[in-house]
């Protein structure tokens, strides 16, 4: 459920990773995945993705979150979506199903931020001339939510 208004220390936190995004992306045309932690002391902690699965990795994250007294972070990692809006017709895909060969995903840097009641979202667009280097799009918000729920998700539960 999206929340009326914008959670001004979540906004702080994707400020920050697309900041970082920007200029990491524009050196070496990725981004590694990583949680940018804030603790309950306003201490700051970045936490890189060490793992070959992401059981293990959210596993990790969740022990480190609470062992330091996480009140908030902010992840970020290139992924695949899927907007319904760019569907060119391709199948629409089970729930949970990679998008790996889905012929109108779009790849994104993703970046969301959260505390213990809400979600903030905002990706760019990873944009991939045929000649050159790749860049990204403008920072899109996709708001806030105050019911979320996924894998990768209420990882401060």
């Amino acid at each position: 459920m999206k929340h009326p208004g914008r959670i001004p220390e979540l906004d702080a936190m994707i400020d920050h990773a697309a900041a970082f995004v920007v200029e990491r992306f524009a050196k070496a045309g990725e981004i590694p995945s990583m949680w940018i932690a804030e603790t309950k002391a306003g201490e700051h902690m970045a936490v890189p993705d060490l793992f070959d699965t992401k059981t293990e990795q959210l596993a990790f994250l969740r022990a480190v979150f609470r062992e330091h007294k996480v009140v908030r972070f902010v992840a970020m990692m290139e992924a695949w979506i899927l907007d319904s809006r760019d569907l060119g017709g391709g199948p629409i895909p089970d729930a949970g199903a990679s998008l790996e060969h889905h012929p109108d995903r779009r790849e994104v840097v993703m970046l969301q931020a959260e505390d213990r009641e809400h979600c903030a979202l905002a990706r760019f667009y990873i944009l991939r001339p045929e000649h050159g280097p790749p860049t990204l799009s403008p920072l899109y918000r996709s708001g806030t939510m105050d019911r979320f729920e996924g894998r990768m998700t209420g990882l401060l539960r």
